[in-house]
């Protein structure tokens, strides 16, 4: 299958570069966690660079890198080795999940016991859409630069939209199958979706819920390019999901590309479809491509791609997706001794900007410019952030904006 080879290839590229949450905080860790549900499992799927779960058990194993490992700290864990080393996960996974690799697996697809993710890459069909629009911004908040609950028309590129819809380079057995809006679904009450196998000449006479068809390669792209998060101080992506497919062989993609070609992000297969799923994803800390705010323009793409028959559910469902901005960002904590202090580094820091810790205004913040903040306290700031304890840091600006929260454990 073509993604499973470009996933290998992936593998490849982690252990040689490194992951650019890595760049952002040398800390990784393959992590056992325990008690995994449908309600928290959110957490991980944006917390981790790899993840398998086992919902029968509750069990998942997950590759997690720099503050993120501070975002899954509520959940019952406990760490199994750095993540840089290639071996550490596939040894965790015989450990924890010895069912995962047995001769057991193959009666158990179709069943949804199983459901993970890891990084991946794409590479756009030779015979898609090329021709990519200028930038273009929707009108919504200011810091939204993006936003589509496909409620609205137009949606496609055909009829006027934003977005690119087409099969990709596989040959199907049967016909088309393109994403298309619906109102079989909807993360809000009473909406409509977009489900990537709905639409095309026989999608689009498939009913709701109908199981997907093998060897489907369906895109979805969002056609301008995107600007508006060139020099932002935070950017994320955010979006719902319901994703149904084969244990292992069918995947659900999203990414980002420079060029509109290769293209960069995560791919889930599995059962993460029985309630809506929050994808989110810092974009300043991407996989491979780095901190995409420094890109003067990126391209956005989902894609669906199966190659076996089988028992095999709905395929994709996704809803309000967003790509945000904020004027303020953290994206390194260091503790600095003799005395102690904590240097806070990002960006859109004003001055008389304080720094926060678990919401506890820390005793002296010194401006040092709009990219650096010095919390000071002596033992009383050091009292604040305990030896092997996360802690969430964050800075409030005069102006009342406030930074996302950033994990730090020392």
């Amino acid at each position: 299958m073509k993604l499973r080879w470009w996933i290998v290839l992936a593998t490849a590229l982690v252990v040689c570069i490194g992951l650019s949450a890595q760049e952002k905080s040398p800390v990784g860790q393959v992590v056992v966690f325990e008690g995994v549900t449908p309600q928290n499992v959110s957490t991980l799927l944006s917390a981790s660079e790899r993840l398998v779960w086992d919902r029968q058990t509750g069990i998942a194993v997950a590759e997690v890198f720099g503050s993120n490992l501070g975002k899954a700290r509520k959940l019952k864990s406990s760490t199994f080795g750095p993540a840089q080393d290639a071996g550490a996960f596939a040894a965790a996974l015989a450990v924890a999940l010895p069912e995962y690799k047995s001769e057991e697996l193959a009666q158990q697809r179709g069943e949804g016991r199983f459901a993970g993710m890891q990084p991946a890459r794409m590479v756009k069909p030779a015979g898609a859409p090329h021709n990519r629009p200028p930038a273009r911004q929707r009108a919504t908040p200011e810091d939204t630069c993006i936003f589509e609950g496909f409620e609205d028309v137009p949606i496609w590129y055909e009829d006027g939209g934003l977005w690119w819809h087409y099969q990709g380079g596989y040959d199907n057995n049967v016909g088309d199958y393109f994403w298309l809006d619906t109102n079989c679904d909807s993360f809000n009450p009473e909406g409509w979706d977009c489900e990537a196998t709905m639409g095309g000449d026989y999608g689009i006479g498939l009913p709701c819920g109908a199981d997907y068809d093998y060897s489907t390669d369906s895109w979805l792209e969002f056609a301008p390019w995107i600007s508006c998060i060139a020099g932002a101080p935070g950017a994320e992506q955010r979006f719902y999901a319901k994703v149904q497919t084969l244990d292992s062989e069918d995947y659900f993609f999203y990414g980002f590309s420079p060029t509109g070609q290769d293209y960069y992000g995560y791919s889930y297969w599995g059962n993460f479809g029985d309630v809506w799923y929050e994808y989110h994803r810092d974009l300043r800390t991407w996989y491979v491509l780095g901190d995409l705010t420094t890109y003067s323009q990126v391209a956005m793409a989902f894609a669906f791609e199966t190659d076996v028959p089988g028992n095999s559910g709905f395929g994709v469902r996704m809803d309000d997706i967003s790509v945000n901005t904020s004027p303020i960002g953290i994206i390194r904590v260091q503790p600095v001794g003799s005395p102690f202090r904590l240097f806070v580094s990002g960006a859109g820091f004003l001055p008389g900007a304080y720094i926060y810790i678990d919401g506890v205004r820390v005793p002296i913040t010194v401006y040092k410019g709009g990219t650096l903040l010095v919390a000071k306290g002596g033992a009383a700031l050091k009292a604040m952030v305990p030896r092997g304890v996360w802690v969430t840091v964050s800075v409030l600006n005069p102006d009342g904006t406030s930074s996302t929260g950033y994990d730090f454990i020392r």
